[in-house]
């Protein structure tokens, strides 16, 4: 799978503690060498990517530990990060 990154989500990794980013690092290395979000599922837990609902597009969320999430919106075969926060602020402007 490929990944695009948005300067949205660059912004947002500046509030990350370093033991989020190791997790975060982690992610983006099991999505790159993954075919599609299902098998990244299967690799992080079942209950650690799940699928939002929206007419918008395609979304998930990717829970980076107890308090932080990864929002990642799926377009054909790349996936586009478009956001990283803590669970109390994140649903707000996302997606």
């Amino acid at each position: 799978m490929n990944l695009k990154i948005t300067k949205r989500f660059n912004k947002s990794l500046r509030k990350l503690p370093p033991d989020t980013l190791k997790k975060l690092r982690r992610v983006m290395e099991l999505m790159k060498s993954s075919k599609d979000l299902s098998e990244l599922s299967r690799r992080l837990g079942s209950g650690n990517v799940k699928r939002l609902r929206t007419q918008k597009g395609i979304y998930y969320v990717i829970r980076l530990g107890l308090y932080w999430r990864l929002g990642v919106e799926v377009k054909e075969n790349t996936a586009v990060l478009v956001k990283v926060g803590s669970r109390e602020n994140f649903y707000r402007d996302f997606p």
